[in-house]
C-alpha cells in the first residue's frame, strides 16, 4: 500500500485484492454490466443523463479553480488501485483546520463526484457544520474510474475507500467516521458495511438519504403491473446480481444510523409512523428503507433514527443544521 498526502499531489492507494469480476464469466460480465448501464447505474452512461465528458470533466476542473470552493477546502484527486482497476477519487480537507473526522460519500446512481461537490452547496455546508475531511468516489466505470458497472464493484469500491479512509498507517488515519449514502449509494453503503469489521478505536454513524428497502422491490414497483411481472422484475434483478437488501443489512448494523425519508412534513423531524412517509418521485413509500424500518420491532432499531425530511428524491437539504446537530448526536453516542 502507498499514499502520497502532499497538499498538491496526486493521492494513490493500492488495494490488492477485490471479489469482483475477474471471478464472473464474459457473459455473466456482459450482462451484469448492460443492466448497470442502462438501469441501474445510469452516471456509467452520461448521455442517457444529457451530459458529455466535456461537461465532467470542466466541473473537474472548476473544483480546483473556483473561488468560493477554495476559500473553504483544499482538494486533492487520487485514485485508489483495487486489484489492479483504478478507481477516481477526491479527498477534501477543511483549509486551516485540523481533524480526523473523515465523512465518506456514496452518490445517486446518476451523480459524478466533480458536479456534485461542485455545485452541491448543501453539502458543502453540511461537511462545513460537522467539522469534517471529506473523501468522494466515482462508481467503477463512471466517470474517470475504471471498471465494470456492476453491483459487486461498487461495493468493493466502497469497501476500498473505507479501507483508505481508516488506515493509520498509509491512508487518512480517521478516528470519526460518517457514512453518507444516497439513493442507491445508500443501498452500496448497506452492503459494504454488512461486510466490514469496524475498529474499536473508531467512532461511527451511518447516514442513508432517500433509499430503498431492497432494488429488487423498487424494480418491482415500477412495473405496475400484474403480480407475475412483479415477480418477474425481481427474479431479473437477482439473477443479475443487482440485488441490495439495504433493510436486511440496516437491521444488522452495530453502528449508530441516520434514515433521512420524504415525508409530509414541513421541517426536519423524526418519523414514527407509515402515514407519514411520502412519495419522493422516484422511491415508492412501500419500497423505502424508512417504511421497512419502521415495520419492524422497536427493539431492532433502538440505535436508527428515522427523520422525516421535505426534500423529494434529489432535492437539496433545506435544514443542514439540524441534520449537522443528530449526526454529531450519533457520533457522540458511538464513542
Amino acid at each position: 500500500m502507498a499514499l502520497v498526502t502532499e497538499e498538491e499531489s496526486p493521492l494513490f492507494y493500492q488495494i490488492d485484492s477485490s471479489s469482483s469480476g475477474h471471478r464472473l464469466g464474459r457473459i455473466s460480465l456482459w450482462a451484469q454490466s448492460k443492466a448497470g448501464k442502462y438501469v441501474f447505474l445510469p452516471a456509467s452512461h452520461p448521455r442517457s443523463l444529457n451530459m458529455t465528458e466535456k461537461q465532467i470533466l470542466s466541473a473537474r476542473k472548476s473544483i480546483h479553480s473556483s473561488p468560493h470552493i477554495h476559500q473553504d477546502w483544499v482538494c486533492q484527486q487520487g485514485r485508489i488501485s483495487l486489484a489492479g482497476t483504478l478507481l477516481d477519487v477526491l479527498v477534501v480537507r477543511k483549509r486551516n483546520f485540523d481533524t480526523k473526522r473523515w465523512t465518506l460519500v456514496a452518490l445517486g446512481s446518476g451523480q459524478f463526484y466533480e458536479t456534485k461537490f461542485l455545485f452541491g452547496e448543501d453539502l458543502r455546508n453540511l461537511l462545513n457544520l460537522l467539522d469534517t475531511h471529506a473523501v468522494l468516489f466515482n462508481y467503477p466505470g463512471v466517470g474517470l474510474s475504471q471498471g465494470f458497472p456492476i453491483k459487486q464493484a461498487m461495493v468493493d469500491a466502497h469497501l476500498a475507500m473505507i479501507s483508505l479512509v481508516e488506515d493509520q498507517n498509509r491512508g487518512l488515519g480517521a478516528e470519526e467516521i460518517i457514512f453518507y449514502g444516497h439513493s442507491i449509494g445508500g443501498g452500496v453503503q448497506a452492503e459494504a458495511l454488512l461486510h466490514h469489521t469496524f475498529l474499536p478505536h473508531i467512532a461511527y454513524v451511518a447516514v442513508k438519504s432517500r433509499t430503498f428497502s431492497s432494488l429488487s422491490e423498487v424494480a418491482a414497483d415500477k412495473t405496475r403491473k400484474h403480480w407475475l411481472k412483479k415477480m418477474l422484475a425481481k427474479q431479473t434483478v437477482r439473477s443479475l446480481d443487482w440485488e441490495m437488501r439495504t433493510a436486511r443489512s440496516s437491521l444488522l448494523l452495530s453502528i449508530p444510523e441516520i434514515v433521512l425519508q420524504t415525508a409530509f412534513v414541513r421541517q426536519y423531524q423524526e418519523l414514527d409512523s407509515l402515514e407519514k412517509i411520502a412519495d419522493d418521485n422516484v422511491i415508492s413509500p412501500q419500497v423505502s428503507l424508512a417504511w421497512s424500518l419502521l415495520q419492524a420491532p422497536k427493539s431492532r432499531r433502538k440505535s436508527k433514527i428515522l427523520v422525516g425530511v421535505p426534500e423529494n428524491h434529489n432535492g437539496d437539504f433545506t435544514d443542514e443544521a439540524t441534520l449537522a446537530l443528530l449526526i454529531q448526536n450519533s457520533l457522540g453516542k458511538a464513542l
